[in-house]
């Protein structure tokens, strides 16, 4: 039995608007499927458009970086391009709440004037609705998920007070805080030690 595609990403073209240059595509025609419960890797060298096909799919393209090309679906439904409207917003809202990304760089990810415990609950409560108190008790048992140590204390603690693999476990909590249906991972591992890792 065939599971239907929880992300389908479909003749998907990237475009960079440089100042006063020519547009550069440095993602062409690219396609590909992922099923629940799948784990599918993007594999190539350093600058061939890994980290762009994934900012595609989650609607995260910058200033001057624009999808040219091709349609991304999540469980069957576009989300980009995006469409027009009510429809527009219910994409916007679907991608949301089943989508999450774990970034490469999380220093630059997590809000510096906030604590970790904080932002974990927010993603929580946003993809949820949980109150906030709710949220905050989540908060808590995913980082010690993800082996934060004395997780109700670190919980209080602000990103700079966190060594870089404590960080990136912070960014994975908050990815997987309201269970999303497509978990996508920019090198999420790479400032953890090959034990975290596992």
């Amino acid at each position: 039995m065939t599971r239907s595609p929880v992300l389908e990403i479909d003749d998907l073209t990237v475009r960079i608007d440089p100042p006063g240059g020519r547009p550069l595509y440095p993602v062409r025609n690219a396609s590909l499927a992922v099923a629940a419960g799948e784990t599918l890797g993007l594999v190539g060298e350093s600058g061939c458009g890994k980290t762009l096909t994934c900012l595609a799919a989650m609607g995260l393209l910058g200033r001057r970086v624009s999808l040219a090309g091709g349609a991304v679906r999540v469980e069957g439904r576009q989300v980009a391009p995006a469409p027009e409207g009510r429809e527009g917003r219910a994409a916007h809202d679907l991608r949301h709440r089943r989508m999450a990304m774990i970034f490469q760089n999380p220093a630059a990810c997590l809000n510096p004037v906030r604590s970790i415990g904080w932002q974990v609950a927010e993603a929580y409560q946003l993809r949820t609705g949980a109150p906030r108190s709710v949220a905050r008790r989540r908060a808590v048992e995913l980082l010690d998920m993800v082996g934060i140590p004395e997780p109700a204390r670190r919980a209080r603690d602000y990103p700079h007070q966190l060594s870089g693999g404590q960080q990136q476990r912070t960014m994975i909590a908050m990815a997987i805080a309201g269970d999303p249906a497509l978990l996508v991972a920019d090198e999420a591992t790479t400032a953890l030690d090959v034990t975290v890792q596992a």
